[in-house]
């Protein structure tokens, strides 16, 4: 079963080269997202406001919930590996 990963609006190029390592690409009010590729560009995101709750239980044993991902910086590979291995450094 792929992976089922929401990319911000504008990110073709992600999305594009998401979709050819064989993820599926879904909307961003989508709650089955396992990811989300966001790209921040000051500081506020107001997408993710309304496409993640942050009061849903994170499951730590399962490692279940969606993982947030800026962009800003990191090639295709990066965000695979971040995807793929489910870790994500720095927060800030």
């Amino acid at each position: 079963m792929t992976k089922k990963i929401a990319v911000q609006d504008g990110l073709n190029d992600i999305k594009k080269e998401l979709k050819k390592i064989g993820y599926t690409i879904v909307d961003m009010d989508s709650h089955e997202a396992e990811a989300i590729v966001y790209l921040k560009t000051d500081e506020t995101i107001p997408y993710i406001s309304s496409s993640v709750n942050m009061n849903t239980k994170f499951d730590f044993e399962r490692q279940s919930g969606a993982i947030l991902i800026n962009a800003e910086g990191r090639t295709i590979e990066d965000i695979d590996k971040i995807i793929k291995n489910r870790i994500y450094t720095p927060l800030f």
